[in-house]
């Protein structure tokens, strides 16, 4: 293996999806990423709307110069306005916005601005693997996963597990970490959980909580009343709580999910804390920590036709159009479609997932019945996993990616603590490809002895 090669697999052993581009890019280019939290689904569109330059006013010197590092006046009124009309944040204020270079640059911000080092987060798990580089390389925080998985094989958090984690933990944890709609299950937590959760938290205890929201709305049955998103901050409980309390309750949301606009690294914080609103806008001693990972001149050129009218004013129409093509109400929208492809061919192969994902982009595929089997891989060839993860799980991660020719997330490496669990991105290429994706794996699984 020549240098270059041997640096780029160090790298890519940081984080399990740049690990997957590297197997397909360096190892086997006929293997079909799913592994990759990415989406195509609106290209077409982008391509329509964004980026046809013919149709856009030219760049110009104001294009290139420094940019309001949390993003301009018009740039968080638009999100405030987008969120409110689609999500119903009618408590939302633009001065409350923050906008950085992705969500994780969000998190980690979040982690400077409220906590110190030794201090301690909860997270439900299986769980989004980025979320200890992002709060806890340099601040310093402690990571605290606990389990979600029942008795009877489903993945449903409670609020007796949060106070389980919390009353286990000396000293007392400061935040408590949320994904919803989740992130690997696919799922929205219910309302009713969720009231129950947040006014624990903000009334029996001083912790933080950070609701990542980074796919809100990703929503495969939108009209489902039953089973709809509810963002933090149109809780009861925190509507209801008084202004030093909601000061605790954070949301993170960005571009790269919904949007499917992971390369342009585009996210916000959403917070009424005075300490957040101090470490984002800067002070006459301390530079704004947006200016280390800012919403660039250049994104904000890109995406103007999205949240921007000609005159550069406020206005979100593109971005909802966007939307409502995307996870509409109506049940021909481009990600049902996609996720009735997948559906269809995961049945048709029978292999099982987490019953009925209503959110996010992803299939939580059960393949505990395929770890003993006698599996024939190169293991020596392949790109390390997590350090952690059980040799069964990594045979059968390496397995199929050489026989299947398919990338999937291993489980553990989303924290879960029982193997033979894989993520599947059903947004990450286009339908044929996940199909054919999901048929090759079903064709191996179904020749293991």
């Amino acid at each position: 293996m020549n240098l270059e090669k041997h640096l780029h697999r160090l790298y890519y052993q940081i984080n399990p999806e740049l690990r997957a581009a590297y197997y397909s890019k360096y190892i086997d280019k006929q293997a079909i990423d799913l592994s990759t939290a990415e989406n195509v689904l609106l290209f077409d569109f982008y391509q329509q709307n964004i980026f046809d330059f013919k149709q856009r006013d030219k760049i110009d010197t104001r294009d290139t110069r420094y940019a309001v590092e949390f993003g301009s006046d018009a740039y968080r009124e638009s999100i405030a306005d987008l969120l409110t009309e689609l999500w119903g944040l009618d408590t939302l204020q633009s001065k409350n916005i923050f906008a950085v270079s992705g969500v994780s640059a969000a998190l980690e911000c979040l982690a400077f601005a409220l906590f110190k080092k030794g201090d301690g987060a909860i997270l439900p798990a299986p769980l989004w693997y980025g979320f200890p580089w992002s709060l806890c390389d340099r601040p310093g925080m402690n990571f605290y996963p606990f389990q979600t998985e029942k008795q009877d094989g489903r993945f449903d958090l409670c609020l007796d597990d949060v106070r389980k984690a919390f009353n286990s933990i000396e000293p007392k944890p400061r935040l408590l970490i949320l994904t919803n709609p989740n992130n690997p299950l696919g799922v929205n937590y219910a309302k009713e959980l969720l009231e129950d959760i947040y006014h624990w938290v903000l009334y029996s205890t001083d912790m933080h909580i950070v609701s990542d929201e980074i796919y809100g709305f990703s929503q495969i049955r939108p009209a489902d009343t039953s089973s709809r998103f509810h963002s933090a901050f149109t809780l009861d409980s925190y509507k209801n709580a008084p202004e030093e309390m909601q000061r605790r309750v954070h949301m993170v949301w960005g571009l790269a999910k919904d949007f499917g606009l992971s390369g342009f690294k585009v996210g916000f914080i959403f917070s009424k804390s005075s300490r957040v609103m101090q470490c984002m806008q800067g002070t006459n001693q301390k530079r704004s920590m947006s200016w280390f990972s800012p919403f660039n001149s250049l994104n904000q050129y890109m995406l103007q036709p999205l949240f921007l009218d000609k005159r550069g004013q406020a206005d979100p129409t593109l971005a909802m159009d966007a939307m409502n093509r995307y996870a509409g109400r109506q049940a021909d929208g481009l990600l049902a479609g996609q996720y009735a492809v997948t559906k269809q061919h995961l049945d048709q192969g029978g292999i099982k997932y987490l019953p009925d994902p209503n959110a996010a982009i992803f299939f939580w595929l059960d393949l505990r019945e395929y770890l003993h089997r006698e599996l024939k891989c190169k293991q020596e060839d392949k790109v390390k996993l997590h350090p952690n993860i059980d040799p069964a799980e990594y045979r059968l991660a390496n397995a199929i990616c050489e026989n299947a020719k398919l990338l999937l997330i291993p489980g553990m490496e989303c924290y879960n603590h029982a193997p033979g669990y894989f993520r599947l991105c059903y947004t990450a290429q286009e339908a044929k490809n996940v199909a054919t994706g999901i048929d090759r794996l079903a064709d191996y699984l179904h020749s293991i002895k």
